[in-house]
């Protein structure tokens, strides 16, 4: 039996495979093909990555929801 995922540890390993890639992008004896293909992929897992933090920003606004239609926000501090 086994139990879903959470989207953070999705995340995390994208982001592991996205440190994985520039190191490998950072090689000088790396081809062009397989940097371009390296390239594709790590756009591919930005573009994932980026719609996690945007599905979970919007779930934790809904959860912050005021009970009058308004929601409670704060800013987070993008440097932590």
């Amino acid at each position: 039996m086994s139990e879903p995922k959470p989207a953070d540890e999705r995340l995390d390993r994208r982001l592991d495979r996205l440190e994985e890639i520039v190191d490998a992008l950072d090689r000088p004896d790396l081809e062009l093909e397989d940097a371009m293909r390296l390239f594709e992929e790590g756009v591919s897992h930005l573009r994932v990555a980026r719609e996690l933090l945007r599905t979970t920003e919007l779930r934790v606004e809904r959860l912050l929801d005021d009970g009058s239609g308004g929601a409670l926000t704060e800013s987070v501090d993008e440097r932590s």
